[in-house]
């Protein structure tokens, strides 16, 4: 009898993973972990980051990245992260 693969069940869940990201200030992991998410988890993932994480990941993006991932989340949601980023950052996001 085959097993399933258990790499799948041994790895983080996704928010856990890219807070480690996060943590680190590892851009590249970060950049390619938010890209090969599947459009439908960005929002979840987000909403389990708290605000000041979800912040760092957005520096940590492409402004057009960021820009993509801030019209996921809620209005409300959006407003209080973007509150976290300097004047400057904020403007090339919602630019």
């Amino acid at each position: 009898m085959t097993r399933p693969d258990d790499s799948a069940a041994s790895r983080p869940p996704p928010w856990e993973a890219l807070q480690g990201f996060i943590d680190t200030s590892d851009h590249v992991a970060a950049r390619t972990f938010v890209s090969e998410l599947p459009p439908a988890e960005l929002p979840r993932v987000m909403s389990l980051l708290g605000n000041e994480e979800s912040a760092r990941l957005l520096e940590m993006l492409e402004p057009e990245t960021s820009r993509a991932l801030v019209e996921t989340i809620p209005e409300a949601q959006a407003a209080e992260v973007l509150t976290e980023l300097s004047p400057q950052t904020a403007a090339d996001i919602v630019a």
